[in-house]
């Protein structure tokens, strides 16, 4: 949870690690590490969008407030979901939102199979939700919009 911590406290500061590091090319579908193509094609975008930009900042200091393992680990399933791995609502039509869907071709593709449970984003299920990066996601959560997450994260501060 070091690492967690280290990165919580540099979103806190409006800052994001951006990695070196490069999937391999049998890897372009699916790698269980943050690379280049991740940050790149996936948070940096993102974060010209001030209400994105702000979650991010705020699930930053929601973590390094976390008083206890448990509550980090709900706010660690809380951004898997949400802003890692989440769909979103727009115009009531579903679309990936995670930058874990949009930098993987093969978690794009899964996410809108029949392979994935694809429930309502509750903050109470997705916190108590385990994570896994070494698969592909068998259920994924859906956010009505940015709003519903940045309420989600409000409550920890």
């Amino acid at each position: 949870m070091r690492t967690a911590r280290c990165g919580s406290a540099l979103l806190r500061t409006k800052k994001h690690r951006v990695t070196n590091f490069i999937r391999d090319k049998k890897d372009l579908d699916y790698t269980p590490l943050p690379d280049i193509f991740h940050d790149v094609f996936g948070h940096i975008p993102y974060l010209a969008i001030p209400q994105y930009a702000r979650i991010i900042e705020k699930f930053g200091r929601a973590m390094l407030h976390a008083k206890t393992e448990a509550d980090r680990s709900k706010l660690v399933s809380l951004g898997w979901y949400g802003y890692e791995f989440g769909l979103i609502k727009e115009n009531g039509e579903m679309k990936a939102f995670g930058t874990g869907l949009i930098s993987s071709q093969g978690e794009l593709e899964n996410a809108f199979s029949e392979n994935v449970l694809k429930l309502p984003y509750d903050a109470e299920i997705v916190s108590n939700t385990p994570i896994s990066a070494h698969e592909f996601h068998k259920k994924l959560f859906v956010l009505e919009n940015l709003d519903q997450l940045e309420e989600v994260v409000d409550r920890w501060l």
